[in-house]
């Protein structure tokens, strides 16, 4: 990222490589190979640089002595929600209806509205 990006965009454009994966995976329909690969790419992108955004974005948008409790604030936010993640398509995947592919769109879409 160049030093005078502006990082929410650039971690806008990250969150948006992730929901476009989701809809190519959706797209694939658990069939087509090139699309499966494109997808996790895609996903995989987003996710790789979930990590070190949200304290660039904070270093950004706050005051220097803020910006650690920003930073852990996230962080303790983003880990709970890494922890119930599973659960929640736990969840997902016992109440989708078996037929027309199961759980298996429901559980992208809903992976591709948490991004």
């Amino acid at each position: 990222m160049p030093t005078n990006a502006d990082r929410r965009v650039v971690g806008a454009l990250n969150y948006a490589a992730q929901i476009v994966g989701c809809g190519v995976f959706l797209a694939a329909g658990g069939t087509n190979v090139g699309l499966l690969v494109a997808g996790a790419v895609l996903f995989g992108f987003g996710i790789g640089n979930t990590t070190p955004m949200p304290p660039l974005i904070a270093q950004a948008e706050f005051a220097r002595q803020d910006t650690g409790r920003i930073v852990a604030l996230v962080t303790a936010v983003s880990q709970a929600s890494y922890a119930f993640a599973p659960a929640l398509f736990g969840v997902i995947r016992e109440a989708a209806p078996v037929h027309d592919g199961g759980a298996v769109p429901w559980l992208f879409i809903v992976a591709g509205g948490c991004s």
